[in-house]
């Protein structure tokens, strides 16, 4: 949040649309934006010349780390309130650099973060952790191939790949994490993945594990999975339900959809016939899922602008040769 102009511009095959919740959060800051109604890019950010500290609600772990970086230009003390576990991870990194983080708990599991802007900071040396979604990714896959052993090290354990980990296990998957200390900036995992007898079962968002973000993932795990999985409840991300029953239907997995449910047979850890064109500009989680499914399948499996994926899974490509895949790249 600095006093200069800035545009965000769209390209094809990514997701065009901003996020509401935060671009009304920074206008309470002072912050100005001009463009396409409904929060879709391209826009231009007009910063705060002034920006004033206040209170704010943040609904996912992303949405708190940006607005607490946003405050530590603010004069004053702000206030971010949240409902979700915390990030002993964040608060770490934040210390690092001088800043401190006050986190008070209140009834209900209900939480606010406190923090004093225009501090003066320092320079500092991180030992940055393995990515979220990128290790999401990885764990989906390593425990739906039947010959995976490997140790993922250095992962920031946050809300959602704990999440993500806990309904793997549901579906059968086998994992464990070692703690490693890392001098003073928190506690990162070695992360201990390994070939599965995956099982259906029924994963819901409100009553169990597995975070919505990574539903499209658990999707690709329960197609090679013995017997049928639920997997809902999709209300909050209803449209990509079908894009990613018809991508599965054409990659040869029977997936239906009941209600706001996704419902798919597994195959039993059989190869999954393949040989389906996605496209991936849809949303890059859904794109993801089907380099999962493109791992295990006869035929070879393409994603239209999947060039995309890279904003998202810088780390994956890399490491889906060691998977044993193979990766061509056309640009049209």
């Amino acid at each position: 949040l600095q006093p200069m102009t800035t545009m965000f511009t769209a390209w094809k095959g990514a997701d065009a649309v901003s996020s509401p919740r935060l671009t009304a959060a920074l206008e309470q800051f002072g912050a100005s934006f001009l463009g396409r109604p409904h929060d879709r890019r391209p826009f231009t950010v007009l910063g705060a010349a002034n920006p004033v500290p206040t209170e704010f609600i943040a609904h996912s772990p992303q949405e708190r780390a940006a607005l607490l970086v946003t405050a530590l230009n603010c004069p004053g003390e702000s206030v971010v309130h949240h409902g979700f576990a915390e990030q002993e991870r964040l608060v770490s990194i934040f210390a690092a650099f001088g800043v401190r983080l006050s986190v008070l708990s209140g009834p209900n599991g209900a939480r606010q973060t406190l923090v004093e802007g225009q501090v003066e900071t320092r320079a500092a040396t991180l030992c940055l952790a393995f990515d979220a979604p990128t290790a999401s990714l990885v764990a989906a896959t390593a425990c739906s191939r039947a010959d995976c052993d490997i140790v993922l090290q250095g992962l920031g354990v946050d809300f959602r790949f704990a999440e993500t980990l806990k309904a793997l296990r549901v579906l059968g998957a086998d994992w464990s994490l070692e703690p490693v200390n890392t001098d003073g900036q928190g506690v990162v995992h070695d992360c201990h993945l390994r070939a599965s007898r995956l099982a259906g079962a029924v994963l819901k968002s409100d009553a169990g594990p597995g975070p919505i973000d990574d539903f499209p993932l658990l999707a690709a795990v329960a197609a090679r999975a013995t017997g049928t999985t639920v997997i809902g409840d999709w209300a909050g991300q209803a449209a990509w339900l079908q894009p990613l029953v018809r991508g599965l239907a054409g990659c040869g997995v029977d997936a239906h959809v009941e209600g706001t449910s996704l419902v798919v047979k597994g195959n039993g850890g059989a190869l999954i016939p393949g040989g389906y064109r996605v496209e991936a500009g849809l949303d890059h989680r859904i794109a993801a899922a089907f380099l999962l499914i493109g791992l295990s399948s006869e035929a070879p499996v393409a994603l239209e602008g999947g060039a995309a994926l890279l904003d998202h899974y810088p780390g994956f490509f890399r490491l889906l040769t060691r998977f044993g895949g193979t990766l061509t790249v056309e640009y049209l």
